[in-house]
């Protein structure tokens, strides 16, 4: 009975061992993949893992460009980088398990390239169409369509030609959508809130064009997520600096100067913007009569 009992204990250690080695031969892969010109994060980028030719393991980049794949089998593989637009990008990895399991970290950097795509046929069946309710994705190129009295473009200038959106008053600083009050909006900034984002005269605001990745702005029909709201919501991306290399600027116009700075300084990199009204000092030449109105706003993202 004696040695059946130690039989039976032997067998169960055994056993209890199998999932411990399996997980010490596993590994895993993260990074970021964004723009090489621009340094903005890029979302919905493919990433997939091939051996033998044929995908083993496939992810896609978040909003925030960010992919993670974990649980992999320790060997060589391919890392393929896919997005429509962009130059693909490929290289041999080895992943080797460790201890507690490798962690690799690729981060990938995709050249803008033009893509010749294939007719598309769009016909229509029945059913609702399923779409991102109240969801307006804005972009620095759209930034640039709409006039904006000073050296860029501007997100607030832009939000006030959707519909639904209206500020009060000459001199503005405040958006109301759909009937709302300014308190009942979010504002965002890298999943952060801030508050007063819109600086008076309603042309300006801290999301210059040369500063915004991408925005989502939601006049309604926004996910639980982002609670403590019930006008609106302007969920704002800020881009990265410049990783290849130095550069700075800066504009002088009859309302606003504004700086910019950006460039890598040991594999991190910087972006410092400062902006600051001149609408009190012009004002006296341009209108005949003092306006004091002043704002200013600084930025600093590593």
């Amino acid at each position: 009975m004696t040695t059946f009992r130690l039989d039976v204990i032997a067998v169960a250690a055994a056993l209890c061992c199998v999932p411990v080695a399996a997980a010490a031969q596993q590994a895993a892969i993260l990074g970021i993949v964004a723009d090489s010109g621009t340094g903005r994060p890029l979302e919905d980028v493919a990433i997939t893992l091939d051996t033998g030719g044929q995908p083993a393991y496939r992810t896609f980049t978040d909003r925030n460009g960010f992919y993670q794949i974990l649980r992999i089998s320790a060997g060589t593989y391919t890392l393929r980088s896919r997005r429509i637009g962009y130059q693909g990008h490929e290289q041999i990895i080895t992943l080797a398990a460790g201890e507690h399991g490798e962690q690799r970290r690729v981060s990938v950097r995709l050249e803008q390239t033009a893509v010749a795509l294939e007719g598309v046929v769009v016909t229509g069946e029945h059913g609702a169409a399923v779409s991102k309710l109240g969801r307006q994705v804005v972009t620095p190129a759209d930034l640039r369509l709409v006039p904006v009295p000073g050296g860029s473009g501007d997100l607030v200038t832009y939000l006030q030609t959707l519909p639904g959106v209206t500020t009060a008053g000459d001199r503005g600083g405040q958006l109301f959508v759909r009937g709302g009050m300014p308190a009942e909006n979010l504002a965002l900034v890298d999943g952060i809130p801030i508050y007063q984002p819109f600086h008076i005269l309603g042309f300006f605001s801290v999301f210059p064009e040369d500063l915004v990745s991408s925005a989502d702005f939601y006049a309604g029909g926004f996910g639980a997520r982002y609670q403590g709201r019930t006008s609106s919501v302007l969920d704002v991306r800020l881009r990265e600096g410049n990783p290849q290399g130095f550069r700075a600027m800066a504009s002088v116009s009859p309302f606003i100067a504004e700086a910019l700075a950006e460039g890598p300084v040991e594999g991190v990199t910087l972006l410092a913007s400062v902006r600051r009204s001149l609408v009190e000092e012009t004002s006296g030449t341009l209108l005949g009569a003092t306006q004091p109105l002043t704002f200013e706003s600084q930025l600093f993202k590593v």
